[in-house]
């Protein structure tokens, strides 16, 4: 009775550390305005974020104490910016073309020789350092192969691009406005349609494994075959209007829609909302970002969001075994991923915050090398839950968060 109730205690102190079930919380003040675009430093963490009208503005940790970062921005259009792995930031503003900054954003200078088009939409900098801008009022896709010292004009005439991308073979992929979705095999000779029509597009990315992702007015499309064709994946979260996209560590995708912010951790076969937190007035997502602690930021048009807990996995280490479990928070179901040095007699239990058992996912032995269980909760309210794994008379616990 002693030791259940020591259990229980500890199980709820724990608790305590996640504020009941929001998940996200606002960021310091920034300027009224729609937050176009959010870009994480992959060197140092720090955020820079654009705000159409307002000009830029850095947070240098985990968007606490915003400040301006405008200085040597000729006006406050700003519709994109995005790092490269460098951490040299560039800043795409409508009518006055692109803009570098090696110290995130203390100073910009212009990145414009050979870009015949100003008006930019959007920045992507691919795996290989080769920088594409898409442009619109009679616009196409410029593409620099030398950090932005030079552009050239890969000859998209006149379509509206809102959104760039590599895909894995080596195409470029370029979404319009009323044009649906362009791709060219060889750098800009030929471009062909590769459907959505009269569709607008307004981003893409892709994975680790080449498969892409796509959100348009009327819903979320992915690709398995760099581009060629799409598939509708909607099932939760509707053919509502999806502007941004982002992907986590935990390889959880999340977009941002009209009607906030919706997560899968099935590569979009399935969607949650993932809203709780966001003021009803501020539930229309324009921005999406994951940063290298895999905090989430969203953007809208009265400030910057972010998740109170990363999107990832945890660790535990013992003398005998270690444990992986992802994705947290979770929705559908949770991996215990163990890997045990001296085999044995291993239990792994599931409780709720009262330390009563909820499940009993193992109780045996097990030999040396990686074992693997999944825990899908049944009839179970969202919250915080708990796990306990016993080896020789040795325990170690953590907590669940199940958002169903």
């Amino acid at each position: 009775m002693r030791i259940k109730l020591l259990l229980c205690l500890s199980l709820i102190l724990m608790s305590l550390n996640f504020a009941s079930s929001q998940i996200w919380i606002k960021t310091d003040s920034l300027p009224v305005g729609i937050v176009e675009t959010i870009a994480i430093n992959p060197k140092n963490g720090k955020i820079l974020v654009g705000i159409y009208g307002e000009g830029v503005f850095r947070s240098d940790i985990n968007g606490s104490n915003w400040t301006n970062a405008s200085m040597g921005l000729p006006d406050k259009l700003v519709k994109v910016i995005r790092y490269n792995s460098e951490g040299t930031a560039f800043a795409g503003l409508n009518g006055t073309g692109i803009f570098k900054s090696t110290d995130d954003g203390q100073n910009w200078v212009a990145s414009n020789n050979g870009l015949t088009n100003k008006n930019v939409l959007d920045v992507y900098v691919s795996q290989d350092g080769n920088i594409y801008a898409g442009t619109w009022f009679y616009g196409s896709v410029f593409v620099s192969t030398d950090k932005g010292q030079q552009w050239t004009d890969l000859k998209l005439d006149n379509k509206d691009v809102h959104s760039v991308i590599k895909a894995k073979d080596g195409s470029i992929l370029a979404g319009t406005e009323y044009n649906g979705l362009y791709k060219t095999n060889d750098n800009g000779k030929n471009w062909k349609s590769v459907g959505f029509s009269t569709n607008n597009i307004y981003d893409m990315v892709v994975d680790d494994n080449g498969k892409l992702y796509l959100c348009a007015k009327d819903g979320f499309y992915v690709s398995n075959d760099n581009g060629e064709n799409w598939t509708s994946q909607n099932n939760g979260i509707g053919t509502t209007v999806i502007r941004a996209i982002t992907i986590s560590k935990a390889k959880s995708i999340f977009a941002g829609t009209s009607a906030g912010v919706y997560r899968s951790i099935d590569y979009g076969q399935n969607w949650k909302e993932y809203s709780d937190g966001l003021d009803i007035q501020n539930k229309n997502i324009f921005s999406l970002n994951s940063g290298i602690d895999d905090i989430i930021y969203a953007g809208t048009a009265n400030g910057v969001y972010k998740t109170q807990i990363a999107d990832s996995y945890d660790e535990l280490n013992s003398n005998n075994f270690r444990l992986i479990i992802s994705p947290i928070p979770f929705n559908n179901s949770v991996k215990f991923k163990l890997t045990i040095e001296n085999s044995g007699t291993y239990t792994l239990i599931i409780y709720d915050i009262f330390g009563r058992k909820i499940d009993n996912l193992f109780d045996g032995y097990l030999s040396v090398g990686t074992h693997q269980f999944e825990w899908q909760p049944q009839n179970l309210s969202f919250g915080s839950y708990f796990f306990r794994i016993i080896n020789n008379n040795q325990s170690t616990q953590g907590k669940l968060l199940y958002m169903p």
